[in-house]
């Protein structure tokens, strides 16, 4: 039987921001290239190294920097793009408190919008690995949402994803106490 391969501990973190999944992909594409030990790169990789050297780091995030630095350019002569605010996204003004926090057992949400009643929250909880250890839907009683955590988790930190069919995913962290 043949075993399918671990997928790389930095495509199993979850991405919470547009910066973090531009981040991962700059990342895989220099420890492809570090690991061959020849920085070349394919027609595809090169192409979206040079969208990002080229975009704004206000936007994008440092991966902006680490392509201008995995394609030779100076950083000095790459010119900001003229609008240097950053985007406003939607992730960025949703952040997600759990509460207590710590926890031995019960935790509630908040900074989760769902003004649909038929749209069910569900969550899933991953481990500093980026390992899904536990998932399952969100309990609402008085305009909370909460969960149960398993009795079986180790102590340590989670992070936790809550999303909606229509809202999409919020994500934060977790400290588990026995």
């Amino acid at each position: 039987m043949i075993k399918a391969p671990t997928p790389y501990l930095n495509e199993t973190l979850p991405d919470t921001t547009r910066r973090d999944a531009l981040r991962k992909n700059v990342n895989r594409i220099y420890l492809d290239s570090w690991c061959k030990q020849q920085f070349t790169f394919s027609a595809v990789e090169n192409d979206s190294l040079n969208d990002y050297a080229y975009g704004n780091p206000y936007a994008l995030g440092d991966a902006v920097f680490t392509a201008r630095v995995l394609l030779g350019l100076d950083p000095d002569k790459v010119p900001l793009p003229e609008n240097t605010e950053a985007e406003e996204t939607e992730h960025s003004e949703r952040i997600l408190t759990l509460y207590p926090n710590p926890t031995s057992g019960m935790v509630c949400c908040s900074g989760i919008n769902n003004n649909s009643l038929d749209d069910q929250l569900t969550y899933q909880i991953f481990d500093i690995y980026g390992k899904l250890v536990h998932s399952g839907k969100c309990l609402q009683d008085k305009g909370e949402y909460c969960f149960a955590l398993s009795t079986s988790l180790s102590e340590g930190i989670y992070f936790v994803r809550v999303w909606t069919k229509s809202k999409g995913s919020i994500t934060g962290k977790l400290i588990f106490k026995h």
